[in-house]
């Protein structure tokens, strides 16, 4: 996997939704993220399946930050056992794929980020940001305040109920699509399995 081309930008995302981790090698520059990032009316396409759809490359991680180790240990102590630790930094982590039960499997050898990598929360049009190597925070379009996002009163803009009904249609698909075909491997109703327009 190359990580640059031409000093394109590499994102870490965090999908809160899914608690997923993905790296995002973008194949642009760091304007260009900027821009592509800042005119999203709302996130809301990308709530049950992450960034699979963002431009570039987007690959499933197993990554382990400082917060997930101290859980881990805890877990471990509480049990009387000593905890593993896959990757000993935030920076390293293996590319992965998810198996049964929504376990990870890594199927790489440990890689590590980039030093000047992006990060990138990814969960709601309140909770849903970009984090630069410097710090700089960019909002997408669509951002709002917890205060405005939990008001009595919010109306989001039709384009994020658009993408919020689609998404939902196209989860809920997926959902029949795995459960009907996990009983008799035959989905014959094609209705199932189209796509919300």
């Amino acid at each position: 996997m190359r990580y640059r081309s031409n000093h394109s930008i590499v994102v870490l995302v965090e999908e809160e939704y899914g608690y997923r981790t993905w790296i995002w090698l973008t194949g642009m520059s760091a304007e260009e993220v900027k821009a592509w990032w800042s005119t999203k009316k709302t996130v809301n396409a990308f709530f049950y399946d992450g960034p699979v759809s963002f431009p570039g490359e987007v690959h499933r991680i197993y990554h382990e930050s400082a917060h997930m180790r101290e859980i881990m240990e805890m877990a471990a102590s509480r049990e009387g056992e000593e905890s593993k630790h896959f990757t000993n930094d935030e920076t390293e982590f293996y590319l992965a794929e998810e198996g049964e039960g929504r376990t990870i499997i890594p199927v790489s050898e440990k890689l590590k980020l980039p030093e000047d990598h992006w990060y990138m929360h990814l969960h709601t049009d309140n909770d849903s940001y970009m984090t630069t190597a410097d710090g700089e925070v960019i909002k997408h379009e669509g951002w709002v305040s917890n205060e405005e996002y939990f008001s009595d009163d919010y109306e989001p803009c039709q384009e994020a109920v658009d993408e919020s009904n689609k998404a939902m249609c196209n989860f809920m698909n997926k959902i029949i699509e795995e459960e009907t075909g996990s009983q008799d491997g035959d989905n014959s109703n094609d209705r199932d399995s189209e796509e919300y327009n």
